[in-house]
């Protein structure tokens, strides 16, 4: 199982968590040439958790913004949505991949949405999360998330 982020809320921007450390993430795409990336998020990176209206906070889903399943997929998610894929333009993280020779580069290629969308799938997955609110949250995103 992979670790949680430590973040913490921010009390005066609303809905918001802050990564209280930097976060080396690990990752494979698939239909890449080399499925091999490391995604580093600076100390400081801000998102908003998983969109779930409150409504679904309990029945069905039981998972918070933050839930300790979903945080995870939830920071990346939201880090490839707001750069539209394009990591490596954004101040708060770098996106290496490793070469066929194995030697690490930055990765200037985008990450689709639909490869964002199952790599929140995926982490999920080893987040343990149960299969029905892992469909549940990937098809939501998969058919309502705006990237």
């Amino acid at each position: 199982m992979l670790d949680n982020p430590i973040i913490k809320p921010i009390k005066s921007s609303g809905h918001f968590f802050e990564l209280m450390e930097q976060y080396d993430f690990y990752f494979s795409l698939p239909g890449q040439w080399s499925n091999n990336f490391y995604l580093v998020i600076q100390k400081g990176y801000r998102f908003d958790g998983a969109s779930i209206p409150s409504a679904l906070w309990g029945f069905p889903l039981m998972l918070s913004p933050v839930h300790p399943r979903i945080v995870l997929g939830s920071m990346i998610h939201d880090l490839c949505y707001e750069t539209k894929g394009h990591i490596n333009k954004s101040e708060d993280a770098t996106l290496y991949q490793k070469s066929q020779s194995g030697t690490w580069y930055k990765s200037y290629a985008p990450i689709s949405k639909k490869d964002a969308d199952l790599l929140f799938l995926s982490i999920n997955k080893q987040m343990n999360m149960d299969i029905i609110r892992r469909n549940l949250t990937y098809y939501a995103v998969r058919f309502f998330g705006r990237y």
